[in-house]
């Protein structure tokens, strides 16, 4: 999550540099919709483990170790998918911003309107 903000504050910080593209100020908004779907990724892990959980107490002993197994794995499917959107967001998010700030003039040398 902090990563998101800070990404979108710089975003917004260089797109009030001249020759900035326009939309480089609404980079939050991408950046907002993969941490939703970082989010769901970790609610998916919750519900799966709460259900998991619960269907372990009617097993029988002898496959309740395998059962729990199984049921972790799956749950966890869901952590790497929703923290794999993210890394994936923070990266090239990262990248392109790295690249329109070297591309951009310095602020310093930016007339006032």
């Amino acid at each position: 999550m902090g990563a998101v903000i800070a990404l979108s504050l710089w975003a917004k910080r260089l797109s009030r540099r001249p020759g900035a593209p326009p939309y480089l100020a609404r980079v939050w908004l991408v950046l907002a919709a993969f941490w939703a779907l970082e989010l769901a990724g970790f609610v998916g892990t919750i519900a799966t483990l709460v259900h998991e959980f619960h269907a372990v107490e009617s097993v029988a002993p002898e496959k309740k170790a395998k059962t729990l197994a199984d049921g972790i794995s799956r749950a966890m499917d869901f952590t790497v998918m929703g923290a794999g959107f993210m890394f994936l967001a923070l990266a090239v998010t990262t990248v392109l911003l790295v690249r329109w700030h070297r591309r951009l003039p310095p602020a310093s040398s930016a007339t006032p309107a």
